[in-house]
């Protein structure tokens, strides 16, 4: 009998949350921690992101009355993340794992917007939380500058061909 009342008490617990509270909202935020404070505001529902560059995405939860539930923050916490193309492109980014409160989104494919969004789950209570993110040019990988470049090539019948050639713009 003892042990049944160990169990339906971590059930109840991990439930209701640390405080004996019920997670009611979600909000994306770029960090855990603190939410609301200078470094760490909630996420707007569509951003853009340069391709490339994860942005890290981590979903918060709280009470119906607004109470911040830290204790769901957690790798093992019952989230899921799903990316949904918006623009028909295949493969425009990842996440770097598809579970837990903090995933890294990636993109690579520029010009095209992707909804990615986390669920909450756990009993009865389902929550989620979407922002649609638009993948913007990264850098040029490396940049030619004008000028007489040296360069040795060898052709298809393996001959070495040495010459000077001008780049220009």
């Amino acid at each position: 009998m003892k042990k049944a009342f160990v169990v339906v008490s971590v059930f109840l617990l991990s439930v209701v949350g640390a405080w004996g509270q019920q997670p009611a909202i979600m909000a994306l935020y770029p960090a855990r921690g603190q939410p609301d404070v200078e470094t760490n505001m909630a996420c707007l529902p569509v951003a853009s992101v340069v391709a490339g560059v994860p942005l890290p995405l981590q979903a918060k939860l709280f009470s119906a009355d607004n109470q911040w539930l830290n204790a769901y923050e957690a790798d093992n916490a019952p989230i899921t993340w799903a990316i949904q193309e918006l623009t028909g492109a295949t493969n425009t980014g990842t996440l770097n794992k598809y579970t837990g409160d903090l995933v890294l989104f990636t993109g690579y494919k520029a010009y095209q917007i992707v909804k990615v969004t986390a669920t909450f789950s756990q009993g009865t209570i389902t929550i989620s939380q979407s922002i649609n993110l638009s993948v913007t040019p990264g850098p040029a990988p490396r940049q030619i500058n004008p000028g007489i470049y040296l360069i040795s090539l060898k052709t298809s019948d393996r001959q070495l061909v040495k010459g000077r050639f001008m780049v220009v713009w």
